[in-house]
């Protein structure tokens, strides 16, 4: 098929009739560019070869491939702010001309959600997890990606779809209630886990039951990529459910520098003691670079301490933003126990009741307000009761009680408050990361160890991408197996949306200030850390007009031509070769 680069109006210039191209109007066919280009990536990397291969199909009883099947969903999910369902595919890709992106789907028919489900039961036996690996991988090697660190994590998708009383799992993720980071506990929710690089490339995800622990996805990650991260020397870093003494120990014999945030509980209450040596005329400012301007100030002392079996590194910080934190949680502390006093019972009929009561309200307090010494003094006093009626001259009908008033008083034990206010102003990263002058190789300063911490909001942005464009949020399927494959697909769709993001600040990267194009925001230069978002943004009504007659494709008009090729030359794909395969 020949494939001529121009542009709608270079037809309308040739031809002034009702044809352009020399084939008629009404048999034009719209592609949207975003497709385009993210089918052009699949392409690139061996996508179809590598599903048809590890995928057990027949090609003499399916309708199409089981690459085509799979590729629909992942072009619908890179290539569009909404995914549709799939039993709605044939309707996404009405008027789309499926030869120039599919090799076996020919019409939007052979996209039905039989076929696509049929295939996706053939994904989930293949193994989901294995199948993504394989994926990733291709595309890693083929655009040359070199990863330095990993930064991993999960997040809870929150769905609405119910189950009958009596279904049974069939062997896919567990769609249940569990702790909802959506703030949804009402909804049932799945689980994904990401391992993300530092170039905004899943290395591995996968979909989970919905109550799996950040603990359990950790040691799933580390038993999946752990040799890749041991021999690509890779930094893992985490959330602070990585921080476990089996964790620890796992992956310090594996040779794996870690990088998390230290949980209170962690061997003994390191956090108590590593804070208890550190005080506020210790910390150093940390130096900002060129990017970070804008960023807020922090503060920081590395604390080098010995704790299972190594040498951790232990880097309180305060900023700006935690600056205050510790004043608000003993103010709240404060009030607390006074609200607690303020309900204790001080008068008693003898004694030994008044002795009792202190006794239970001290044991409390030891438990809940640790902060709070308490003691009490006991006050012997006589009340006068009189009866109904008017008071008797003689004096006589007044009953005469002897009481006892309990006089609590409290100090706040110094050690404790420090404690406290110190555990919220301060935040402790943990690395085994070894000091610069111990491995010159393999070390890292303080400084930048918080930095890879502060990059974990890398994981976070993909999980914004599959969330907030309802890409994973609606999963109207009647097995959980399926299911699993499917958010599996939707993982892929999310790595190709990652791999346009780098390719495009790659191609930036190599363009000098002065020759940015004036495609930014409000018509300014293009910004150098360009998203997927802005990408899609600006391409979602752009199509290119296809002649299934003649075989050609154009663009509607110079402007978008002119457009389109600056962005596809960033990503170092030929104008004229977009649909080469």
């Amino acid at each position: 098929m020949v494939y001529v680069k121009g542009t709608l109006d270079d037809r309308r210039n040739t031809r002034r009739n009702a044809s352009y191209g020399g084939v008629l109007s009404e048999s034009i066919m719209d592609i949207p560019f975003p497709m385009a280009v993210a089918s052009r990536i699949l392409d690139s990397f061996g996508f179809s070869e590598i599903v048809d291969s590890m995928l057990d199909w027949d090609p003499k009883q399916c309708k199409i491939s089981p690459s085509d099947a799979l590729k629909a969903i992942v072009l619908a999910t890179a290539s569009k702010g909404e995914r549709p369902a799939i039993m709605n595919l044939p309707l996404h890709y009405q008027n789309i001309p499926l030869e120039l992106m599919f090799d076996t789907a020919r019409t939007p028919d052979d996209l039905d959600r039989f076929t696509v489900s049929d295939h996706l039961d053939r994904l989930y036996e293949a193994g989901p997890g294995r199948v993504y690996l394989n994926v990733c991988a291709a595309a890693r090697v083929y655009y040359e990606i070199v990863s330095r660190v990993v930064h991993s994590d999960t997040t809870s998708v929150s769905v609405w779809g119910t189950y009958e009383s009596d279904y049974q799992n069939d062997g896919g993720i567990d769609i249940t209630r569990g702790y909802s980071k959506d703030k949804r506990p009402d909804l049932r929710q799945y689980m994904v886990g990401k391992a993300v690089d530092d170039n905004g490339i899943s290395l591995f995800s996968q979909p989970l039951d919905g109550n799996t622990s950040d603990v359990t996805w950790n040691e799933m990650c580390l038993d999946t990529i752990g040799d890749v991260i041991a021999r690509e020397d890779l930094i893992y870093v985490a959330d602070s459910k990585v921080v476990t003494k089996e964790l620890v120990e796992r992956v310090n014999e594996a040779g794996i520098r870690f990088v998390s945030r230290l949980p209170r509980g962690f061997d003994e209450k390191l956090q108590r003691k590593v804070l208890r040596l550190t005080e506020p005329g210790d910390l150093v400012k940390m130096r900002k670079l060129p990017s970070e301007v804008k960023r807020t100030d922090r503060w920081y002392v590395d604390h080098p301490m010995e704790s299972c079996g190594t040498t951790l590194r232990l880097i309180p910080q305060v900023t700006d933003h935690s600056r205050g934190k510790g004043d608000k949680a003993l103010a709240k502390v404060r009030d607390s126990f006074e609200r607690s006093l303020a309900s204790f019972q001080t008068e008693y009929n003898c004694m030994k009741d008044a002795v009792d009561a202190f006794g239970k309200f001290q044991k409390k307090a030891s438990k809940n307000h640790k902060m709070f010494r308490v003691q009490a003094e006991y006050e012997e006093f006589k009340t006068e009761k009189r009866g109904r009626g008017r008071r008797r001259k003689d004096g006589k009908g007044v009953i005469v009680e002897e009481k006892v008033r309990v006089v609590v008083t409290y100090t706040e034990d110094p050690q404790v408050r420090d404690d406290i206010w110190k555990s919220e102003e301060f935040i402790v990263t943990i690395s085994n990361i070894p000091l610069p002058e111990d491995d010159p190789d393999r070390g890292m300063c303080a400084e930048d160890i918080i930095r890879l911490y502060n990059s974990q909001w890398k994981v976070e942005g993909q999980f914004a991408t599959m969330k907030k464009p309802a890409i994973a949020d609606r999963l109207f399927l009647e097995k959980e197996s399926r299911a699993e494959a499917l958010v599996t697909v939707f993982n892929i769709g999310v790595l190709i949306r990652g791999l346009i993001q780098l390719l495009m600040r790659r191609g930036i990267d190599r363009i000098g200030d002065e020759g940015l194009p004036p495609y930014g925001v409000d018509g300014g230069p293009l910004q150098r850390n360009v998203t997927h978002a802005y990408f899609l943004q600006q391409f979602q009504n752009y199509n290119i007009h296809y002649y299934p007659r003649a075989g050609e494709y154009v663009y509607p008009n110079r402007t978008v031509a002119e457009r389109a090729g600056f962005f596809l030359d960033l990503m170092g794909i030929e104008p004229a070769g977009l649909f080469s395969g």
